[in-house]
């Protein structure tokens, strides 16, 4: 991701609405930059047996 966020170590968020994703993304204390996707998961029942 492209995006300048603050250095302070904020936690900043991005949504995908078109594909079901939601990106976070903070600076660490070493001044290393952290992502985390998340996806939402179609399944409805997700203790069904597969």
């Amino acid at each position: 991701m492209a995006f300048q966020i603050d250095l302070d170590g904020s936690l900043w968020v991005f949504t995908d609405v078109g594909n079901d994703k939601i990106y976070t993304k903070q600076i660490n204390n070493d001044g290393t930059a952290s992502f985390r996707t998340y996806a939402y998961d179609k399944n409805d029942n997700p203790y069904a047996n597969s």
